[in-house]
């Protein structure tokens, strides 16, 4: 019995670099248009399952992701995510189960469902994560429950075109969201009281 390999640890930006070896598009082939290409699903031919257990993704010194868990299953037509649990910062917890599916005989033959739970995540770290030169835009503790879903006609427009409905609740925090110019603020009240 051999033990399967374990990613200790890695960085965000070192896990982009594997995305460079997957091609953007596919070649066309003489004559035939996108539908008749997408006739099945990339994973075609595939079946099984992988479990995934990852100790640490860093995606920068404020914020990170530990414990990434969960199980890929594909079959002929679907590509199942279950059980995906993560810890989010510090304390943090996300849970997602999700499934894309291919049904050829449709013109969306792609759909995707998905239930996201966010439990006690710390938002500022990420903000100030995804840009340091300003405070974050949002700080507070945030539970969040949430059902996606998309349906789409090639793989790659599923991401666009997703919609659901998100329950998002806070205990207290900081929101950032609309600058305020004390100066503007003075103006704009002489002229109201005007």
């Amino acid at each position: 019995n051999v033990a399967p390999p374990v990613w200790r640890a890695g960085l965000v930006d070192d896990a982009r670099i594997l995305g460079a070896v997957v091609p953007e598009k596919l070649p066309k082939k003489p004559g035939a248009d996108q539908l008749e290409r997408e006739a099945t699903p990339p994973w075609a031919g595939l079946q099984g399952a992988v479990s995934l257990s990852i100790k640490r993704v860093v995606y920068s010194d404020t914020f990170e992701v530990t414990n990434l868990a969960g199980r890929l299953q594909i079959d002929a037509g679907m590509v199942k995510l279950e059980g995906l649990q993560a810890g989010l910062g510090e304390g943090g917890r996300m849970n997602l189960n999700g499934a894309v599916t291919f049904n050829p005989e449709t013109p969306q033959r792609y759909a995707l469902v998905a239930d996201v739970a966010v439990k006690d995540f710390d938002v500022g770290p990420l903000f100030r994560a995804i840009d340091r030169s300003r405070p974050a835009t949002v700080e507070g503790r945030f539970d969040m429950a949430s059902t996606v879903a998309a349906h789409a006609a090639k793989l790659t427009d599923l991401a666009p075109g997703l919609q659901g409905d998100f329950h998002l609740t806070s205990r207290g925090g900081i929101f950032r969201g609309l600058p305020v110019n004390v100066s503007n603020l003075v103006d704009n009240t002489s002229k109201l009281s005007g």
